[in-house]
C-alpha cells in the first residue's frame, strides 16, 4: 500500500494552477462495492464518523442493495470544499485498496501493478466541460495527473439516467490529481453551485435498480429536511444488539445520525409475532441512515436478522 502524507499532498494537488483553490464548494460521486462500502462505514458508524471528523467533509451513501442503475455499486457522495473532499477521498481510496487486495471480482478494481480502478458520476450536462472540444480537455487531464481516463459513451446511457460514469485509472496520488483536475473544471459551470448544494439523501428508491442521486434528489431535495418516522420490528435478541450495553449501541445510533431511535419496552409487543418496534424520528436523511446502521448492528447479532419494515410517514 502507497504510504503518502495525507496533508501534504492535498496541499500539493490544490497548490498547482490548474487547482486555483480548496476552497470552492465541491461533490463527488463514487461507485463502491457492498463491501467497501461497509469498509467505509465502520462498526457502528465510527469509521465515516471519523473520516468526516477528519476531512470536514460529508459522506452518504446508498443504502445496501440501491445501486447504481446497471451496476451492482452503491453511490458515496463526498461534498464540502474542495480541499475536504479529496482529503476525504484520500481516506476512501485507502478502504478501497484494502478491500479489493487479493478480491477475486470478475472486473477487479487494482491491477498488478497496485493501479486502482475507480468510477465516479457526473451531470451529463457537465461532461461536455471535462471531454472539452474534440476530447482536448480530457487528453490534456490524462497527460497532467498520467491516469488514464475514460468517459461513458452516450450511447450506453440508460433511459431515464442523467450522469455519466467516468472511470479513473492510475496510482492513489494519480487519482486524486485527476479528481481534483476533474472537480475544478466542473466548479467553473455558473450552476455548478447548485448542483453541490443539493441536499442529498443516502438513498432512496426501489432496491432493484437505483436510479442515480441527481435525478432523485430532485425528488427528494424538498423532502431531505422534512420530518418522517420509521417503524421497524424486530426479535428480542436483535433488540439486544441494537441497544448495546448499557445502551452504548442506540447512543452512537443516535449520535451518528441526528434521528431519536426508541425501542419498546419489553411488554410491549407485536400479538401475532412477539416482535418489539424500533420507533426511528427525525428528517428523511437522519432516519435513513438511523435505519441502515440499525440493519447493521442486527446484521452483526448472532441471530444475523433482518429488520421488518412495518411502516413510515411524514409529518
Amino acid at each position: 500500500m502507497e504510504a503518502e502524507p495525507l496533508a501534504e499532498e492535498v496541499e500539493e494537488k490544490l497548490s498547482v494552477q490548474e487547482v486555483p483553490s480548496g476552497d470552492q464548494k465541491a461533490v463527488l460521486k463514487l461507485l463502491v462495492s457492498n463491501s467497501v462500502a461497509g469498509s467505509i462505514i465502520g462498526k457502528g458508524g465510527a469509521t465515516i464518523s471519523e473520516f468526516q471528523l477528519s476531512s470536514q467533509a460529508r459522506i452518504q451513501l446508498s443504502r445496501a442493495g440501491e445501486y447504481f442503475a446497471g451496476t451492482k455499486e452503491r453511490i458515496a457522495v463526498i461534498s464540502g470544499t474542495l480541499h475536504s473532499v479529496l482529503t476525504a477521498v484520500h481516506l476512501v481510496l485507502g478502504k478501497i485498496r484494502e478491500e479489493t487486495a487479493g478480491s477475486e471480482e470478475d472486473e477487479p478494481v487494482a491491477d498488478e501493478d497496485g493501479n486502482l480502478r475507480v468510477k465516479l458520476c457526473i451531470p451529463i450536462r457537465l461532461c461536455g466541460a471535462v471531454i472539452g472540444k474534440g476530447g482536448s480537455t480530457v487528453r490534456a487531464f490524462m497527460e497532467d495527473c498520467k491516469a488514464d481516463i475514460r468517459i461513458q459513451g452516450q450511447d450506453t446511457l440508460l433511459p431515464g439516467v442523467s450522469e455519466r460514469l467516468v472511470t479513473v485509472k492510475g496510482s492513489t496520488s494519480q487519482i486524486m490529481r485527476a479528481f481534483g483536475l476533474i472537480l475544478s473544471k466542473l466548479s467553473e459551470d455558473p450552476k455548478y453551485d447548485e448542483y453541490a448544494e443539493q441536499p442529498l439523501s443516502p438513498g432512496s428508491g426501489p432496491r432493484s435498480g437505483f436510479s442515480t442521486m441527481a435525478s432523485l434528489s430532485q425528488h427528494v431535495a424538498p423532502l431531505a429536511n422534512a420530518n418522517c418516522m420509521t417503524v421497524l420490528e424486530v426479535t428480542n435478541t436483535d433488540t439486544g444488539a441494537i441497544l448495546g450495553r448499557k445502551g452504548k449501541n442506540i447512543a452512537e445510533i443516535t449520535q451518528i445520525s441526528g434521528a431519536r431511535v426508541k425501542v419498546s419496552d419489553r411488554e410491549d409487543v407485536a400479538p401475532d409475532t412477539g416482535f418489539r418496534k424500533v420507533t426511528i424520528t427525525g428528517t428523511l436523511e437522519s432516519v435513513h441512515l438511523a435505519v441502515l446502521l440499525v440493519c447493521q448492528k442486527v446484521g452483526m447479532s448472532e441471530s444475523g436478522g433482518v429488520p421488518r419494515m412495518n411502516g413510515g410517514r411524514g409529518y
